[in-house]
């Protein structure tokens, strides 16, 4: 193997580890986002089911992404990028929920220092470092759950 090859695949593992990050927390995050907005519904705070209709399309991508990379060492550029954009918005989602929640405490001089932001928030606990293929088969079997649904 040249110096080239253990590169290339230096690098491929590199992306392939980044990619799994976002798939993460992407999973993560709009699992969440769709417990929120289906108890706001439930809740009657709102009537307006599109938040959880683009949130189940989120959904679906971001399952098809995980699949897909089962197969795969690395997911294309495409992809990627709508991923990223993915995460970009599901930060903003959360981000609206937790100022939601601060404006609520402080309106009942509650605290809000224990509101936590989006990367902490969506991480696995032992940390990225330390993210274990446990953490990967479980992202696998709920993109394949999300499938029989």
């Amino acid at each position: 193997m040249s110096l080239l090859d253990k590169f290339k695949n230096w690098a491929d593992l590199r992306l392939r580890k980044s990619q799994i990050k976002i798939l993460y927390q992407n999973q993560c995050a709009v699992e969440f986002l769709m417990g929120v907005h289906q108890t706001f519904l439930e809740a009657k705070m709102t009537n307006d089911a599109t938040a959880l209709s683009e949130l189940v399309a989120l959904k679906g991508f971001v399952n098809d992404a995980i699949i897909s990379l089962t197969y795969k060492t690395c997911l294309e550029d495409p992809a990627s990028a709508q991923l990223l954009q993915i995460n970009n918005i599901l930060k903003l989602n959360y981000a609206a929920i937790n100022e939601g929640q601060r404006l609520s405490r402080a309106q009942f001089g509650m605290p809000s220092g224990d509101l936590v932001d989006f990367a902490k928030r969506f991480a696995p606990a032992a940390g990225w470092e330390l993210l274990s293929d446990n953490e990967w088969d479980g992202m696998v079997h709920r993109a394949l759950e999300s499938l029989k649904t």
